[in-house]
Formats: C-alpha cells, sequence, structure tokens
C-alpha cells in the first residue's frame, strides 16, 4: 500500500552540509547534498540548514516549499538544481525539481513552488 507524503522528510545532512532553500539529492551514504549540475537525481528541496551529520529536512515531490533562485525565473518556468543547488529555469535533460509558483528577476531570491521530480 503507498503512503503519502504529508509533508517534509527528515533526513541527516552529508558532506559539506546544505543550507535551506537549495536543491538537494541523497549521496551513497544515505544522507542529503546540495546538488552541482541540472542533470543531478535531486529529491527536494532543503527547509532546515544544517552541518555535515547534523539533521535536516527537504520537502519531496508533492509538496510546496520555497527555493534560492540561481537567475530570474517565471511563472510556471519548470526548475533544476545548478551548479550551487540553486533554481534556475529547467532546459532540455535537465532534471526537474519542480514549478516555479512566483516570479523573481535576479538570483538569491526566494522562489515559492511546488517540487516535482522528473527530466525536462
Amino acid at each position: 500500500m503507498a503512503t503519502p507524503l504529508d509533508g517534509a522528510i527528515n533526513a541527516k545532512a552529508g558532506t559539506g552540509g546544505v543550507a535551506k532553500g537549495l536543491v538537494v539529492k541523497l549521496s551513497a551514504a544515505g544522507t542529503i547534498v546540495i546538488v552541482t549540475s541540472t542533470t543531478d537525481k535531486s529529491v527536494g528541496i532543503c527547509e532546515v540548514t544544517a552541518a555535515a551529520g547534523a539533521a535536516t529536512r527537504y520537502a519531496p515531490p508533492g509538496t510546496r516549499t520555497t527555493v534560492t533562485s540561481g537567475a530570474a525565473v517565471a511563472v510556471g518556468d519548470p526548475l533544476a538544481g545548478d551548479t550551487v543547488a540553486k533554481a534556475t529555469q529547467a532546459t532540455a535533460s535537465d532534471r526537474v525539481i519542480g514549478v516555479a509558483l512566483t516570479a523573481v528577476t535576479a538570483a538569491d531570491l526566494d522562489v515559492d513552488c511546488i517540487v516535482q521530480a522528473g527530466v525536462f
């Protein structure tokens, strides 16, 4: 029987730690780490900043959260994590991590999004 997601998933931060609003993936050790490429297999958006080994949580697909922008994005843009785990408009072959619900005009701004996983 499938279990519905009711919100964030608790996790442990991996090497280098994680920061709120950044796109994350699972490491081989089962911790979460930030993505470093638009083609990384992202699992969600970090919701709690944490040092390596500390408790954290992330918003998985099917949830709504805030992600940090890496560039300007428009409402409805598919989002992917860039080389520093910030959200940018996804392009061909990128791993999508969400859809923008708000627009921003520059990097380092909060974008409201619905988290979803897929390939653009």
